[in-house]
């Protein structure tokens, strides 16, 4: 689509998470989304943070899971088993950006893993997509299409 159609369809709220990259914009739209819910399937996305209040607003139901770093000291050994080389003031850096994160839209989180043992990490995201999955959750009842017991309406 064209610029200023992919613009218009952004201020519309049909897309949820956007992003350009060497002049081309890219983004995830509902309708796409919504596609994926409707085979009865389930949408795993990494999204820039301030996409997660649209996912919510466009009626979604989304899980959104943090994954934050572990402390200095094990970021430092996981660097070390993969062979990355990064500096102290860069793994801090990982660490400080993930904690203005948590932050500013920690609100939004339905949970929060520290990835601190990968193995360990992917065994606790088993777990909680399959709560997800065949636990009750909560959510507004904005988001079940229902409207309030005339009981708890407000009469103003």
């Amino acid at each position: 689509v064209s610029k200023p159609v992919f613009k218009a369809e952004l201020s519309a709220g049909s897309i949820v998470d956007w992003s350009e990259y060497d002049k081309h914009w890219y983004g995830t739209s509902v309708s796409a989304i919504k596609a994926v819910s409707a085979a009865s399937k389930s949408c795993v996305l990494s999204l820039h943070p301030r996409s997660v209040p649209a996912l919510r607003d466009a009626g979604l139901m989304p899980f959104v899971l943090f994954i934050a770093p572990p402390g200095i000291d094990q970021l430092r050994a996981i660097c070390r088993r993969s062979n990355k080389t990064l500096k102290d003031s860069e793994l801090q850096g990982i660490i400080e950006e993930a904690r203005e994160l948590d932050l500013r839209f920690g609100h939004w989180f339905d949970a929060v893993l520290v990835n601190s043992d990968s193995d360990a990490c992917y065994s606790q995201l088993l777990a909680l997509l399959h709560a997800v999955h065949t636990e009750p959750q909560w959510v507004p009842v904005s988001w079940t299409g229902r409207r309030p017991h005339p009981l708890f309406a407000d009469t103003d």
